[in-house]
């Protein structure tokens, strides 16, 4: 054998394995990100909103299931305070894809979602939690059962003074 059949051997070797570690880095990487979003609150908070939002469960079905995300898909930013990750659904009717909005005020504080957005094939994307507008509809029931509340309590005095009055 020609010392150049056995240079291209050897190269031939090299460059296979040099490509089987960046391979097996790329996917432990892969695997690394995924889980470290898995494990976090906004993720499993995000996944069982969708898991209770009945549009959803008619299209995709019971139950969904989240896929892997993609740690190379630029629309996913992830730092120590904000988030922003597009996460695969799927369920036995159909797929989707849900994106989700986090925030925290520092690595000790609990994530707060502060949007999730659904996108299905058939209807499009829209938002179907916005926590600002959840506020606003929270604060406004509040509001209404206090009005409520003095109502009464304006009624009943009324009642009370035509009683004495009788």
């Amino acid at each position: 054998m020609s010392i150049l059949n056995r240079l291209n051997k050897g190269l031939l070797v090299v460059s296979t394995t040099g490509l089987a570690v960046i391979f097996g880095m790329n996917s432990s990487m892969g695997f690394k990100f995924h889980r470290r979003i898995r494990e976090s609150g906004f993720y499993k908070d995000s996944v069982e909103m969708v898991n209770h939002y009945p549009v959803a469960l008619e299209h995709l079905g019971k139950p969904i299931a989240p896929r892997r995300i993609s740690y190379t898909d630029p629309e996913n930013k992830l730092t120590d305070k904000e988030v922003s990750v597009k996460i695969p659904l799927v369920g036995p009717k159909d797929e989707g894809m849900m994106y989700t909005w986090a925030e925290r005020a520092s690595l000790e504080d609990k994530w707060v979602v502060n949007r999730v957005d659904i996108s299905i094939r058939k209807l499009g994307r829209w938002t179907f939690y916005d926590r600002e507008t959840q506020k606003d509809v929270k604060e406004e029931k509040e509001s209404e059962k206090k009005s409520e509340a003095h109502e009464e309590k304006g009624s009943e005095k009324i009642s009370k003074t035509k009683e004495k009055g009788k």
